[in-house]
């Protein structure tokens, strides 16, 4: 049985929120450099997921949906390789209107501009976040469509 590409998108939404959330949580216990307790750390967990699962279902009905088809139509070899470059692509994005609504709508000024190579890599670590999860969720939506197809190729006579 084919699994349909919202299926497959969906399933990967699911799965990089979940792995995205214990992402984040490892990344808070980096920057906090071990002044955070495991009831933070199950804070982070839950919130991250709350706060990504919706969108990543609405980004995988609406735009994961159509690059899983249009990757799955075109790509033929390496697909988990093109679906995951693509996932990291979107999480490029996510991060530049992330940095642009936040500039925009709070205010970003030159004191929060880090300084020291602490505050650089803090800033890169949480930024990583977004590119962990897409990148997560097209490896997972290109393994589900590839296993999905490869099982109807099985099937037929």
């Amino acid at each position: 049985m084919k699994t349909s590409y919202f299926g497959s998108t969906r399933a990967a939404s699911c799965v990089a929120s979940t792995g995205g959330a214990i992402y984040a949580a490892i990344v808070a216990a980096i920057i906090s450099r071990g002044r955070i307790g495991m009831m933070e750390i199950v804070w982070v967990i839950l919130i991250s997921i709350v706060v990504s699962l919706p969108v990543l279902v609405a980004g995988s009905a609406a735009i994961g949906w159509w690059a899983s088809k249009f990757l799955a139509r075109r790509v033929r070899t390496n697909r988990l390789l093109v679906f995951s470059m693509v996932g990291m692509l979107m999480g490029f994005m996510a991060d530049t209107i992330i940095l642009v609504f936040s500039v925009r709508f709070l205010g970003l000024s030159i004191r929060d501009i880090p300084r020291s190579m602490d505050e650089v890599i803090n800033a890169a670590l949480a930024a990583s976040i977004p590119l962990f999860c897409l990148t997560m969720a097209g490896l997972v939506a290109g393994a589900h469509i590839t296993h999905s197809e490869q099982a109807m190729d099985v099937n037929r006579p």
